[in-house]
């Protein structure tokens, strides 16, 4: 995922070197200006709420395994919370397996490189294409994260 989506330049001490900001008490990818890209949504939920404590969407991206279809399908609040992301300007795309390297490229080059690169890539709840632990073994939790990583 590195060598796909390269991170900005940062200092050691957490300080972005092009602007020497620090870091505050929220932490760097919820802060207004910092470019991220989330993998992997189920519902959109922790994207809507990272983009209002942003005050806007703009540098966000969040992907999801399904299509819109079935993820409107899915969650009864996902249509309105897609419609208010991007109204915010955050990036939906649909149809995106974070362990594929096609996909992965396909994202970064063509929503990254309209905003130079992503500072911070969250996964935040990876599943092996499973709702329930209990349907996949540990071991292809870890490979997935693995392939991604």
């Amino acid at each position: 995922l590195a060598e796909l989506c390269p991170p900005t330049a940062e200092d050691d001490d957490g300080a972005n070197a092009a602007t020497g900001d620090s870091r505050s008490a929220v932490p760097f990818a919820l802060t207004a200006g910092h470019r991220s890209l989330e993998l992997g949504a189920g519902n959109f939920s922790f994207a809507l709420a990272m983009a209002r404590l942003r005050n806007g969407g703009s540098g966000m991206t969040v992907t999801s395994m399904e299509s819109l279809e079935v993820v409107r399908a899915r969650y009864a609040d996902a249509p309105a919370t897609i419609d208010q992301l991007c109204r915010m300007g955050v990036g939906v795309v649909a149809d995106i397996d974070a362990t594929s390297a096609s996909d992965l490229r396909d994202v970064c080059e063509n929503v990254a490189s309209a905003q130079s690169g992503f500072d911070t890539v969250l996964f935040m709840w990876p599943r092996a294409g499973t709702f329930s632990d209990r349907d996949a073994p540990v071991s292809e939790h870890k490979a997935l994260l693995a392939s991604v990583f």
